[in-house]
């Protein structure tokens, strides 16, 4: 069987993106081996994909001894395991591995670009992560972007030549379970209402709904700015705005936000949801990423999927998600631009219709069946080059 080991900084990224498709790979010849940090008990993840792990901890801020003794840990595997092919994941676990890799001779390197971290910052620690890109590009045999317009920004900013890279299908990691898991016909109607009870939401109540880290990167400042002025545009309809995910400890919103939120009784912050995520979809009326960056909206695709109409900023990542005008539309990231597109949607009697067409295309772009297929050849083609 050919060997692949994957590096990720953290075991839960690995989870979040590749649960199911590991199994598949491995049902299909390959045998899998993963090094993360344990950040989540990984013994479920681990056994469903038939995965041999290893643990490993790599700092996420630079620590020169520390990576130093990564990477060593990384090197010492691969000499014990003899893997076929080294898969790094993130900058920083991509970058280790790629180093480690290329010292013990691996013939095939992969650099699973999962978006840019630079994007969005400014100065020298701008050039300082573009040139870690570049650099885990260089060392890189091949390169998977998990959206286009992720590898039309590599190339442009000739971080790495076209010919070094491909995307997968459509795009992203691996797609989503739109057929068995993000399916609007499966929604049992009383867990929904246990639900709806639980957080406080009626009938009569219009959901906008986000999904995501709670971060000024994710454009959640001026989402819950824009939701403010629309609340006041409609003055006493009943608008909720419902935040599906965690504050993020690193990128932290301003105080203001977060007072705002948390003392807004027409705000609902559910926290991290790991299980029952569809049916947190499934009470959204409409779903806005104002997002600053992203490898791809994943978190798109799953709404569309639960035919929720989308509206997403127009950057990279996001610009892979939908259709414009058939399965959302973009918008600007401010909050004047956010209000007046919401305000739009709640107006348009057949929004639906932006649903009922992202669900259509997710099940041709998108579903596992569609994209595992496409990873599986990769990989294949990947385990025949001489």
């Amino acid at each position: 069987m050919v060997k692949i080991l994957n590096v990720f900084n953290i075991v839960s990224m690995a989870e979040a993106f590749f649960d199911g498709q590991y199994k598949y790979l491995s049902d299909n010849g390959f045998e899998i081996y993963l090094m993360a940090q344990e950040n989540v008990r990984p013994e479920g993840f681990i056994r469903r994909n038939n995965i041999t792990f290893k643990s490993i901890d790599i700092p996420r801020s630079v620590s020169v001894a520390k990576d130093i003794r990564s990477l060593r840990v990384i090197r010492n595997a691969i000499r014990e395991i003899n893997p076929e092919i080294v898969v790094g994941h993130s900058p920083k676990g991509a970058l280790l591995a790629m180093l480690a890799a290329r010292m013990t001779n691996v013939r095939t390197r992969v650099y699973y670009r999962h978006g840019y971290i630079y994007t969005t910052m400014k100065g020298l620690k701008r050039l300082l992560f573009k040139w870690v890109e570049k650099t885990v590009a260089s060392l890189a045999t091949d390169i998977v972007n998990v959206s286009p317009s992720i590898g039309k920004i590599a190339v442009e900013e000739r971080i790495n030549p076209d010919g070094k890279q491909r995307c997968l299908g459509a795009g992203t990691c691996g797609g989503i379970d739109a057929r068995t898991r993000f399916n609007p016909d499966l929604i049992d109607s009383d867990k929904k209402e246990s639900i709806s009870r639980r957080l406080k939401i009626t009938p009569k109540d219009y959901i906008i709904g986000f999904c995501g880290r709670i971060c000024k990167e994710k454009g959640i400042e001026e989402l819950v700015a824009g939701f403010e002025m629309l609340k006041k545009r409609r003055e006493g309809e009943p608008l909720k705005l419902m935040l599906v995910g965690p504050y993020d400890e690193r990128d932290v919103l301003s105080e203001q936000t977060r007072k705002r939120i948390e003392s807004d009784p027409s705000i609902i912050l559910t926290g991290y949801v790991k299980d029952d995520l569809q049916y947190y979809y499934s009470l959204m009326d409409v779903f806005v990423l104002p997002s600053y960056r992203e490898g791809f909206g994943m978190s798109v695709i799953e709404a569309s999927a639960m035919e929720i109409p989308v509206i997403v900023s127009k950057v990279h990542g996001c610009v892979d998600s939908i259709v414009e005008g058939i399965t959302g539309e973009y918008v600007g990231i401010s909050p004047e631009a956010i209000c007046d597109m919401l305000d739009r949607f709640i107006s348009t009697p057949d929004i639906a219709k932006y649903g009922k067409a992202g669900r259509k295309d997710v099940l041709e772009r998108y579903d596992h069946q569609v994209i595992w297929p496409e990873v599986l050849s990769f990989y294949e083609s990947l385990a025949d080059r001489k």
